[in-house]
């Protein structure tokens, strides 16, 4: 194993310390910086995994949304659908409740609209 002898800065050191002072016995200045290595190596990892989490809620996001689209869009031609039946079935209920005359009438000219 190489061996390196690193300069540090001040903070440096006062996490040094800070990481011999929390380990349970007295440890090295190199056993307290291996662990400091331990630590961000580990950090990392779990970054790697949280990212991966994350890509995968957003593509489920992404997916889930454009279900709520698709089902939106079907809600509202069903809307549509039944709109256009009910105006039906309201022409014939009129047509069914009009005397001879007004058929007859209408025959000629047209019904009327609802918006008249």
């Amino acid at each position: 194993m190489k061996r390196i002898t690193p300069q540090v800065r001040a903070e440096h050191i006062e996490y040094i310390n800070e990481v011999q002072s929390k380990a349970d016995s007295d440890i090295s200045d190199a056993e307290a910086i291996r662990r400091i290595f331990d630590r961000a190596i580990q950090c990392e990892s779990q970054t790697e995994q949280l990212e991966s989490e994350l890509n995968h809620a957003e593509a489920r996001i992404d997916e889930l949304q454009s279900k709520l689209i698709a089902t939106t869009e079907k809600i509202d031609a069903s809307n549509e659908l039944v709109k256009v039946v009910e105006d039906e079935q309201s022409l014939q209920k009129q047509r069914a409740q009009a005397g001879i005359m007004t058929r007859a009438k209408w025959w000629l000219t047209g019904m009327p609209s609802k918006e008249q």
